[in-house]
Formats: structure tokens, sequence, C-alpha cells
């Protein structure tokens, strides 16, 4: 098991994606990176992606499959 400051070498030969909206994903082993075209970046530790996933889920119940 790594450490929470470990990167996975697998990992980082998963190649980055364009999303849409301007926005690329990658991945370094432990973080998720949101990238823009004009090159701003966000790291997306696993905590805060779950937390992302349960605000979808809710974002679900609350208004159905028409999410805005």
């Amino acid at each position: 098991m790594m450490a929470d400051n470990e990167t996975d070498v697998d990992a980082i030969k998963f190649p980055a994606r364009y999303i849409g909206d301007g926005v690329y994903a990658s991945f370094d082993g432990y973080n998720i990176w949101l990238k823009t075209q004009e090159g701003n970046e966000i790291a997306l530790e696993p905590k805060v992606m779950r937390e992302l996933r349960e605000y979808q889920a809710d974002l679900y119940k609350h208004y159905g499959k028409d999410v805005p």
C-alpha cells in the first residue's frame, strides 16, 4: 500500500483526457488533476473526489435525472 504522498509509476503513464468545456483530466497516482486550456489547475485528492461524487448523487436525488 502506498503512502498518501507517493505516486504510482503506472498511473503516471495513464494518458490525460479532454473531458469537455475546455477541461482536461489527468492522474498522478494520487490526485486527479483538472486543467483548463488557459492553464489553471485544480488537484482533487481522493477524499475530495468522494465528496464531489456524493454532491452529484445529492443533485440527482434532488432534481432527478434533469440535473441543471
